[in-house]
This record gives structure tokens, C-alpha cells and sequence, in this order.
């Protein structure tokens, strides 16, 4: 293999983890923009039911909170292993909806953005260190 298909094989690899990086990045910010109209208030876990309808077993929680004087109790969107009835645990609601609820999604949303970016500067840093090389020992071919 010559050195310019080996150089292009690295340009396309490292685009495409670059891109991957980037649609990380993406999803950590829309998780974490998605439900900044909400406010936030202290649940606690009433009930934990075990989903079996698909291939394995899951969990569905349950939460009882309080918004102006009324009580909700609602599913949450986001689970744990860690939980169990009675643990107090973040929940957020719409304040013109507050049946609309969901769990505290900032450290998977934080989670995303660093793997994303960190992927996303390594890549262009990676592609960069080798064209460099690639470009010198051309260079000094001559």
C-alpha cells in the first residue's frame, strides 16, 4: 500500500471518529438544554416495578413529590441501581404541566459532552500529529 491510500484510510478513520465524537458532544447538549424550563423539587421513590416485556428485565420507578401544596406521584424516565423505595431522589416537573416529570439527567448529559469532546480534540489532535509526519517525511524525500 502506498503512502498516499494509508494517508487517506487515516484521514477517512479519523473524520469518522471525529463525527462520532461530535454526535456525543450534540446528544449531551440536547440533554441538557431539553428540560431548562423545568424546575426541580425532592421526590421520593414509592415503588419499583420490574418490567419483563422485552428480552431482559428492567425497572420502572415510581415517585411521590409535592408541587405547591399537591401531591403527584409519576414514572420516572431515568433509573438507577441504586434505588429503592423510600430514597429521596431529584425530580424534575413542568411548572404548567406538573405531572410531567423526569429524573436528573445532568451527569449522563455531562458524560456525554466530555466523551464527545475528549474523542472529538483527540481525533483532529491525532489527524493533525500524523499529517505533519506524513507531510515531513515527503518532504525530506526530496
Amino acid at each position: 500500500m502506498d503512502v498516499k491510500a494509508v494517508k487517506l484510510i487515516f484521514v477517512v478513520v479519523m473524520a469518522v471518529g471525529a463525527l462520532i465524537g461530535m454526535l456525543f458532544f450534540v446528544i449531551g447538549c440536547v440533554l441538557n438544554s431539553a428540560y431548562k424550563d423545568y424546575y426541580e423539587t425532592i421526590g421520593v421513590i414509592s415503588e419499583i416495578v420490574e418490567d419483563h416485556s422485552g428480552s431482559s428485565t428492567g425497572h420502572e420507578t415510581y415517585v411521590t413529590y409535592s408541587v405547591d401544596g399537591k401531591t403527584y406521584t409519576g414514572k420516572l424516565d431515568v433509573t438507577a441501581s441504586t434505588d429503592a423505595v423510600g430514597k429521596e431522589v431529584k425530580v424534575f416537573y413542568h411548572p404548567s404541566d406538573p405531572q410531567k416529570i423526569h429524573g436528573d439527567t445532568k451527569l449522563i448529559s455531562f458524560i456525554f459532552q466530555i466523551i464527545g469532546g475528549s474523542v472529538f480534540v483527540a481525533e483532529v489532535i491525532g489527524a493533525v500529529i500524523v499529517l505533519f509526519i506524513f507531510g515531513r517525511k515527503k518532504q525530506s524525500a526530496i
